[in-house]
């Protein structure tokens, strides 16, 4: 019965578990395209607030430190950057007709070692950001690890006013260590809810089985007391002071009476007589019958 019940736990167990990691699986991609959703979405509305005459009037390079344009999208990067607290980094690159990918502008100060100035050419550009200049889709990528970190970003293809020509992407990085974490958080639920419920088979497999342990041992008490019993009903004892006969061996009961010896003893016990006659007895009695016989022969 314990292995059965062994056997039946295991197999729920096992079954809890492969329900809360395909729930846990669901959850995590589920929550990576909620936030990828998210992030794309706070990404649009900042390449929106984005002045396209601006951007057009850049050039790429060191010229551009002095330039008012350069310098109010680069105020207005970092004011957008400050306001988000997931943001990483915020910047606006642009693509060479040799396809070489380079930095406008960024959100970062220019004393920071993160700093990417003007016409800074992004060497180590992923083929999910080109494919962006390619395609002018907006995506999420990631997490992708550069010089900058290990991060998850937010792509936005910026065109002039008539839509005709890209001018620009918009990228919002998300560090993938805070990414990994918002998506683990909303997975503790079904992770902690199927711990709890193998927790819980197996308290009450333990509880069953002490229980049943329990049963057995107090089955296996009485069956040893409903034995004892049966055997102290079997034995009666003679105890105390017995007055018997010096001379014909009878015993006096608690009535006065004097009783033959074997009819007390069986009385009082569960012993049972059977006569026979002794060696000695028999001697005598042998010896007494021949000594009559012979009497008998010298009479006649």
């Amino acid at each position: 019965m314990p292995n059965k019940s062994l056997m039946r736990t295991a197999v729920f167990v096992f079954i809890i578990l492969v329900l809360g990691l395909a729930a846990t699986w669901f959850t995590w991609n589920l929550t990576a395209h909620q936030l990828s959703e998210q992030a794309l979405e706070q990404a649009r509305i900042v390449a929106q607030s984005m002045n396209q005459t601006r951007l057009a009037s850049l050039m790429g390079d060191e010229k551009d430190l002095t330039s008012p344009d350069y310098l109010r999208i680069k105020d207005q990067l970092r004011r957008i950057r400050t306001a988000h607290r997931t943001c990483r980094f915020l910047y606006i690159m642009g693509q060479k007709e040799d396809g070489t990918v380079f930095f406008f502008v960024d959100s970062q100060d220019e004393n920071s070692k993160d700093y990417a100035r003007p016409g800074l050419v992004y060497t180590e550009v992923s083929e999910e950001y080109l494919y962006t200049f390619q395609t002018g889709q907006q995506r999420t990528v990631g997490p992708i690890k550069d010089r900058w970190g290990t991060l998850v970003t937010s792509l936005i293809p910026i065109y002039n006013s008539d839509k005709s020509n890209l001018i620009a992407v918009l990228g919002m990085d998300i560090d993938a260590g805070d990414w990994k974490k918002q998506i683990i958080s909303h997975c503790l639920l079904p992770v902690s809810l199927t711990g709890f419920i193998i927790l819980l088979a197996i308290f009450l497999f333990i509880l069953y089985r002490d229980k049943q342990l329990i049963h057995e041992h107090y089955l296996e008490k009485n069956k040893l007391a409903a034995e004892l019993q049966e055997s102290l009903q079997h034995v009666k004892r003679l105890q105390g002071l017995l007055p018997i006969c010096a001379s014909c061996k009878r015993i006096r009961d608690d009535q006065g009476y004097w009783n033959q010896l074997e009819a007390y003893i069986e009385k009082h016990s569960e012993a049972q007589f059977s006569h026979g006659i002794c060696d000695e007895c028999a001697e005598k009695l042998y010896h007494v019958d021949k000594i009559d016989d012979q009497k008998q022969n010298a009479e006649s």
